[in-house]
């Protein structure tokens, strides 16, 4: 603090400042390093005597130091299934921002405060996951759906169901009546028909014709064609979502994937891909997963942006894939390494590797997951996986 001299006549100054400093200085600087209230004095002097002036200063404390700002938290999460049968255990990681506690909602009744739970669904349904992300500032929420289906029946062997053949070498498909075994139908398709698919409501079948570059469209009620699609060149796997709305297809030569919108037959393409063979959709219709087979790998399509986002190293030119109905592993059949890579979809990596037959080229997996069928073209057999402890039991 400056102190200003005003006396009139002096010649001397003394200053008391109130805390037991002083200065004789005219116009002295002093500095009060504790709150209170001083009483300083000032005595001026000349030769004919003193005068004095008393004045109080007041120094408060400092302020208090500004508080944080308050920072609340921001739930997210994510699980390594959304969709599969019951009963479906689900991981649940949490993401969430500043949060100290949480409180999981598995929309069945159940809770939990553990910060990365697993939960097991027993009754099929949809269900309605609610995270609250909580710490001393408040609380954040956020939900995402699961959806637990029903397991298929078991196909009663009496009642008469189809299976579809494409027989290459005379341009048609072969409709079999599985109760009599006998061929119902014969129809006429595109040229070098190869891969087949049914949609999961039986009432139609894409056929992709191989040197014709196209998909011909049958309706299952008639057996006649509906529709013929033009895609990419030398077209080899064929998949269709669960909902029946997408097809998708490899095409080797053109190094791309169509999608064809089963509404309007419109065709998007998904490049980065390279030679494409095989072809997969998980349950849920969220990812794609393709076989390159003169890149040695699997390329990951995401359904919602029709991009690749992931691509996974496997063995020698890859050729079938499927993935299980709880859309956690695929099995990849390589056809030149004799082996089947085991895709961890959680993480994209290989986590096994089987050894089956000779040139594996088809593979298939069981609605329990339980196992998995290998057509081995080279050695003309079948080997069966055990998913428990990926071993060929057959």
């Amino acid at each position: 603090m400056q102190f200003t001299d005003l006396s009139k006549n002096a010649k001397g100054w003394n200053w008391d400042f109130g805390d037991e400093a002083n200065s004789p200085t005219q116009n002295p600087t002093h500095t009060y390093s504790t709150a209170g209230i001083y009483n300083v004095n000032l005595t001026a002097i000349n030769k004919n005597g003193t005068n004095s002036i008393n004045y109080t200063i007041t120094v408060p404390k400092p302020p208090p130091p500004p508080s944080p700002p308050s920072v609340l938290p921001v739930a997210n999460f994510i699980s390594n299934v959304t969709q599969g049968y019951v009963p479906l255990s689900v991981q649940f990681t949490d993401l969430s921002e500043n949060a100290t506690e949480w409180n999981w909602d598995f929309g069945d009744e159940a809770n939990s405060p553990t910060q990365n739970p697993t939960h097991t669904y027993s009754t099929a349904g949809i269900y309605n996951v609610n995270l609250t992300a909580i710490n001393k500032n408040g609380t954040n929420s956020t939900h995402a759906t699961i959806t637990v289906q029903k397991f298929p029946d078991t196909p009663d062997p009496d009642m008469p169901y189809a299976l579809y053949i494409t027989n290459l070498g005379n341009d048609s498909v072969s409709v079999i009546n599985t109760s009599t075994n006998n061929v119902t139908a014969t129809v006429p398709v595109g040229t070098c028909p190869w891969g087949v698919a049914v949609t999961s409501d039986g009432k139609k079948v894409y056929v992709v014709n191989h040197r014709s570059d196209n998909v011909s469209v049958i309706d299952t009620a008639t057996n006649n064609i509906t529709a013929t699609v033009p895609v990419g060149s030398y077209p080899w796997g064929v998949a269709i979502n669960q909902a029946g709305t997408k097809v998708y297809v490899a095409n080797y030569e053109s190094n791309n994937v169509s999608v064809i919108d089963t509404a309007t037959n419109n065709v998007t393409t998904v490049n980065a891909v390279s030679c494409p063979w095989g072809v997969a959709v998980n349950q849920a219709g969220t990812k794609v997963y393709v076989t390159n087979y003169d890149s040695n790998n699997v390329s990951v399509i995401d359904t919602a942006t029709n991009t690749v986002t992931s691509t996974v190293p496997v063995g020698s030119c890859p050729e079938g894939v499927a993935v299980n109905q709880a859309g956690t592993k695929v099995y990849v059949a390589n056809h030149w390494s004799d082996n089947v890579s085991v895709i961890d979809t959680a993480t994209n990596t290989v986590t096994s590797t089987v050894s089956v037959g000779s040139c594996p080229r088809g593979v298939a997996v069981t609605p329990d997951g339980k196992k998995v069928y290998v057509a081995n073209y080279g050695s003309y057999n079948v080997s069966v996986i055990d998913t428990a402890t990926y071993n060929v039991t057959a």
